[in-house]
């Protein structure tokens, strides 16, 4: 099971630029024999707004299927 499962969990701060702060980072990962299929996301709490809605001011999602052999 530990090898089928991987969890993580993260933080990073671009130094460059003052205006986002901290982006908070997840992760979930299953390795299926020869694949490996790979979910993260990365979020600001600092937010913007757009339109009159509240958007935070990072957000990503990455979705990789890779194969290993």
């Amino acid at each position: 099971v530990f090898r089928a499962l991987q969890l993580r969990a993260g933080a990073y701060k671009n130094i460059a630029e003052s205006d986002i702060g901290f982006v908070y980072t997840a992760g979930f990962g299953v390795n299926l024999y020869l694949v490996n299929i790979d979910l993260g996301a990365a979020v600001s709490p600092q937010t913007t707004k757009i339109d009159n809605a509240t958007i935070p001011k990072e957000a990503r999602v990455e979705l990789a299927i890779s194969s290993l052999f």
